[in-house]
This record gives structure tokens, C-alpha cells and sequence, in this order.
């Protein structure tokens, strides 16, 4: 896993440098810039997992900087810093979006701890739109199963008794028939469609890390697993 990205931001080159080091320390990879206007720059350039930046600084405040941020990149927590700290701006700032506001000097162990529980956040965002996207993919996949023959409305009418069921469901059928959309819409109309849906080729596996696929741990989050060749299993 590659490790958290974080953007510094602080007109004080001591202070930008300073905390880069704390961060580096704590095996994070760490920029620096002095400017607000540069910090927006390297962000539609690079992806960052948090953003930490002061507040008073000439041209762009950290404020506004922070708005901007919240604008082009909504899942990237910032944290605020400031030396002239006050209840009104730290109340300003969580008000519009800051994940959490640090005065300086900061306490080493209080910007470490801030710093995880901001990633914490940054990674379940990350997780969580990843998730919405693979839903609305198995929701896009539904409507590849077209016809309406007699056979398909067999087919449709089966997909939807066993779909709300618990029980294990063989699909056979020769290669290319349509073995794994079946699955898909049994996935998609089921209880089990928060989960993600993993297609397993069996042919391409051995017969001991077939068991393992199958069985083992991928067993523990209950998809629908589709088989090549020959069957697939929903679990």
C-alpha cells in the first residue's frame, strides 16, 4: 500500500520545513509550499490524502484556501494552523470544513494523532466512493440481459425467485452463454448486492487454489462468484 500523501502549506519557510521533517518522521511523504496559489496547483497535478496549512498568509489566506480546496478536491481533509489562535476563527474554520484547527506551536503528539484520524477519514471517503461506483457499475450491468422470448422471461422469472433466497445456486451452461450476467443480476437483485460481486475464472486456477478461492477468505464477505468453465456458484 502506498503511503498517505500530505501537502504543507505555510508562508513561514521554518515552520513549512519543521513540520514536513515531523511528518517524514512519521513515514508519511510530505511537500511543501509557501503559497496558496502553488498548493492548488500541485493539487489538480498530484493527489494528496490531507492538507495542512496555515492560516494568515499573504495573497490567498488559508482560509480561502481551504474553501478552494473543499471545491476541487471534496474528499481531501485539511487541517488549519495558526499562531494567532482564537475561539472565532477556530470556530470558523470547522464551521466551513477544516477537519480539525491546530494553534502553534503545536504539541507533537496532538498533530500526530490529528494527522492519522484525518487520513482515517480520508481513506473511508476514498472507500466509500469506490464502493458507489462499483454498485452503480453492477446497476448499469443490469440492463445487458435483453430478450423477451419465452426462454428469457424462464430466465428472468428464476433470477428473481432465487434472488431474495439464501441458498446456493448453480448456473451451468457452455462457455459465452451468459453464465456470469446471471450471477450479476442475481447479485444486483439480492440482499447481498452492498457486497462486491468477484468473478473467479476456474480454469485458469489450480484445483488446490481453486478450494482456497472458493472456500477461503473470499468466502467471509458472501459475493457471487462466477465459474469458468462450466458453472458459477453464488455463495
Amino acid at each position: 500500500m502506498n503511503e498517505p500523501v500530505i501537502l504543507v502549506v505555510d508562508d513561514d519557510q521554518g515552520a513549512q520545513s519543521a513540520l514536513i521533517q515531523v511528518l517524514r518522521r512519521e513515514k508519511y511523504v510530505a511537500d511543501g509550499t509557501s503559497c496558496a496559489r502553488e498548493a492548488l496547483e500541485k493539487l489538480s497535478e498530484k493527489s494528496y490524502d490531507l492538507v495542512i496549512t496555515d492560516i494568515r498568509m499573504e495573497g490567498m489566506d488559508g482560509m480561502e484556501l481551504m474553501r478552494a480546496v473543499k471545491s476541487q478536491c471534496p474528499g481531501t481533509p485539511v487541517i488549519v494552523m495558526t499562531a494567532f489562535a482564537s475561539i472565532d476563527t477556530a470556530i470558523r474554520s470547522i464551521h466551513e470544513g477544516a477537519y480539525d484547527y491546530l494553534s502553534k506551536p503545536y504539541e507533537i503528539d496532538d498533530l500526530r494523532l490529528t494527522v492519522r484520524r484525518a487520513l482515517e477519514q480520508s481513506r473511508l471517503i476514498r472507500e466509500n466512493l469506490t464502493l458507489r461506483q462499483n454498485l452503480a457499475e453492477e446497476k448499469d450491468r443490469e440492463v445487458e440481459m435483453i430478450g423477451m422470448s419465452p426462454p428469457m422471461v424462464e430466465v428472468y422469472k428464476m433470477i428473481a425467485r432465487v434472488a431474495r433466497t439464501g441458498t446456493t445456486v448453480l448456473i451451468q451452461g457452455e462457455s459465452g452463454s451468459g453464465k456470469e450476467l446471471v450471477a450479476r443480476a442475481i447479485h444486483a437483485n439480492s440482499d447481498r448486492v452492498k457486497f462486491p460481486l468477484v468473478a473467479v475464472n476456474c480454469g485458469a486456477l489450480t484445483e488446490s487454489l481453486l478450494e482456497s478461492e472458493l472456500f477461503g477468505r473470499l468466502h467471509q464477505a458472501g459475493p457471487v462468484r462466477s465459474c469458468e468453465p462450466g458453472h458459477s456458484v453464488s455463495r
